[in-house]
């Protein structure tokens, strides 16, 4: 099958109703390039919710186990499998996992189920075998936004569950392909395996750059690579034809990344040879960087500055890395690219011939046409005195989890529980609590305060804003009387 018969099939197959819907949001971002995009995953029976990233530059699907103990576990959600009926043992032994750059990981073999999103599946759970961490190596892992991830290799792995590749074969998925969508806007996203959704992109910019042999051999085969034809920058051609450059489009990655054969003319060519430092402390200042344009099949992909660069704390850094091990020849991007496009992750008819990541141009609609959708509370928020509120999904009744972290009187992460209108009109109602003990961190007194928060979510001036009443509770004692033990403010919050 040819390119236009492929891109013709997948337009046809947008309608299908066979397919599988991951929500994402987005967390913080750090210094280690990691991905933000999370999905909320429900896993084994009762259910317990972890954070998973859905990536494309790995062969492991794997979550933190509640048997892992090391600081870098114990800054992440775990899953305890004894707690879990449907969880099994699987007949593996105890294995140290390579994770390259990154470090290792000590895990476990087992299999359990997960919740599904999906209009076709009358029984939406999957079985998954996954890797159960006992320990990591590196610092990297305790940065991750994620507690696990769910690998799409372009190669399937048997030694875990690659999801898409099984959810074809039990023939859930209507067709082998994953898409992704991003909206920075409202700091949402989603993940469609099996059809594409004719919502978020324009079909007549689908562009098909088929996959080729990654450099470095077996050790990075499942790797989504495509032969790059050239990234220019200031009017310099960084890489050209001349020289073969692959471009891996990872998922599970925010920032560039690559050898330094390849790391450091990036970085020459956008700091103007150092003359622009890689990182700034005002927004402004990005207006002096040049604009990056990669080309990919013919066709010219552009990054502002806004884009290549990104915020950490109080300051916009370079998104572009040095990761040791990586072979040369070789430029991976997650995020900052893949945020400005919609992209497929295809392996069409199952050869390696089939196999293509796709991309087009995104359809976003205009912050002045958000009054006209439905609002949706999702996401991460942020409060003028610099605390962020991270939402996750909506059930189908209201409920939602999420995380609050705050550096304003006790510093630290707390957990969320709320509920929200689940079928808003031009207003949402919202409501959450907060226990004031933190996922991490030393004990302190405010450990035994709880807080409601109940508010609404609008449109004003064309951007959405969440407006709510906070009461804090603090416990009464001989030096806090009861009058003084209640408090309530008003707060603002305003989408990241």
């Amino acid at each position: 099958m040819n390119d236009q018969a492929r891109l013709e099939e997948l337009n046809e197959l947008s309608s299908t109703k066979k397919y599988v819907t991951f929500n994402m949001t987005s967390g913080t971002m750090s210094q280690n390039g990691g991905a933000t995009w999370v999905t909320q995953l429900k896993l084994g029976m009762p259910s317990q919710t972890v954070n998973m990233m859905i990536d494309t530059g790995t062969e492991n699907t794997w979550v933190t186990s509640k048997t892992c103990t090391t600081e870098a576990c114990l800054a992440h959600q775990s899953f305890n499998p004894e707690k879990s009926k449907t969880y099994t043992v699987v007949g593996k032994k105890p294995t140290i996992e390579d994770f390259g750059p990154w470090g290792q990981m000590g895990v476990i073999f087992g299999k359990d189920i997960c919740q599904l999103d999906s209009p076709s599946m009358k029984v939406p759970f999957e079985e998954l075998l996954i890797m159960l961490a006992t320990s990591y190596t590196g610092n990297d892992f305790k940065e991750l936004v994620g507690d696990g991830g769910l690998c799409i290799p372009s190669i399937p792995d048997p030694k875990a569950t690659a999801i898409l590749h099984k959810l074809y074969k039990q023939n859930f998925i209507e067709t082998p392909l994953a898409c992704f969508y991003w909206n920075k806007t409202r700091g949402v996203g989603e993940c469609r395996m099996g059809a594409l959704n004719p919502e978020y992109y324009k079909p007549e910019t689908l562009k098909r750059l088929p996959l080729v042999r990654p450099t470095g051999g077996k050790f990075v085969e499942y790797l989504w690579a495509v032969k790059m034809d050239s990234l220019i920058v200031d009017g310099q051609a960084v890489y050209d034809e001349k020289v073969e450059t692959q471009l891996v489009l990872d998922t599970g990655s925010s920032f560039f990344k690559g050898a330094s054969d390849i790391i450091d003319p990036l970085i020459s060519a956008v700091t103007g040879a150092g003359e622009r430092p890689t990182t700034l402390d005002k927004e402004e200042k990005l207006k002096d960087y040049p604009v990056m344009h990669i080309r990919l099949g013919g066709v010219d992909y552009l990054l502002e500055p806004e884009q290549y660069f990104v915020k950490i704390k109080d300051e916009w850094v370079l998104a572009i890395q040095v990761l040791r091990g990586m072979p040369p020849g070789m430029l991976l991007v997650g995020q900052v690219f893949l945020e400005t496009v919609y992209s497929i992750f295809d392996f069409g008819g199952g050869t390696f011939k089939d196999r293509a990541v796709i991309l087009a141009e995104l359809i976003h609609q205009p912050l002045a046409e958000l009054t006209h959708q439905p609002l949706n509370v999702m996401g991460i928020w942020e409060n003028e005195f610099g605390s962020r509120l991270e939402v996750g999904k909506i059930s189908s009744n209201g409920t939602f989890q999420g995380s609050y972290s705050s550096d304003t009187g006790a510093t630290g992460v707390y957990p969320v529980m709320g509920v929200a209108d689940p079928n808003p009109g031009d207003c949402q109602t919202v409501a959450f609590s907060v226990t004031w003990k933190s996922e991490k961190g030393e004990s302190n007194p405010s450990w035994h305060y709880v807080s409601g928060f109940t508010g609404t979510l609008t449109i004003v001036n064309g951007k959405e804003v969440l407006n709510v009443t906070f009461l804090l509770q603090r416990n009464i004692t001989n030096e806090v009387p009861a009058y003084e033990a209640t408090s309530v403010s008003a707060l603002i919050f305003r989408r990241k």
